[in-house]
């Protein structure tokens, strides 16, 4: 596994873009496992990463027939699985000492779904991080198809800490 890089509060939207594909890196999260989010990571694309006002992922997904409903289009499961992932990376960005460096773990994920994506369609996800503490954390999503804009579905992510305890001195 090569070694996990860490944003400073000084680094780069650019520097943090590729930190977040880090993140993503198959090497990285150890993809040789067939884990419930391995099947959507090749569609994804990484628009942009930033610190500030609040940490925030944008990326591009292109919905193929693997992630469609009988009806064909996006899967309410499918999306559900790409908020989860993306907003938890949202949250990772800030690599703090102590503050879901490691991601956390849902408490809940709440998904409201708006509009359908067909098949060979591309959507938007964006994910920002609301409210961050020692223990817990929210992040929100929303997802437009990249066609029109039209929000398909939104999220809200809550999440829990799993850091190990920082030492005290």
């Amino acid at each position: 596994m090569p070694p996990k890089p860490s944003p400073s509060t000084s680094t780069s939207d650019a520097e943090l873009k590729d930190f977040a594909q880090f993140l993503m890196d198959p090497a990285f999260n150890q993809s040789d496992r067939k884990g419930h989010d391995s099947p959507l990571r090749p569609h994804i694309t990484i628009l942009s990463a930033t610190l500030t006002p609040k940490p925030t992922l944008e990326i591009s997904f292109a919905v193929k027939p693997q992630h469609a409903n009988s009806g064909g289009n996006f899967h309410g499961g499918a999306i559900a699985t790409l908020f989860d992932y993306v907003t938890s990376i949202a949250l990772m960005l800030p690599q703090k000492e102590g503050m879901f460096r490691l991601g956390g773990v849902s408490r809940g994920l709440n998904c409201v779904y708006l509009r359908p994506a067909p098949v060979g369609s591309e959507v938007l996800l964006r994910a920002e991080v609301e409210a961050v503490g020692k223990r817990m954390a929210l992040v929100r999503g929303t997802m437009a198809r990249a066609s029109d804009g039209a929000v398909i579905a939104t999220c809200t992510h809550d999440k829990a800490n799993t850091d190990p305890p920082l030492s005290k001195l």
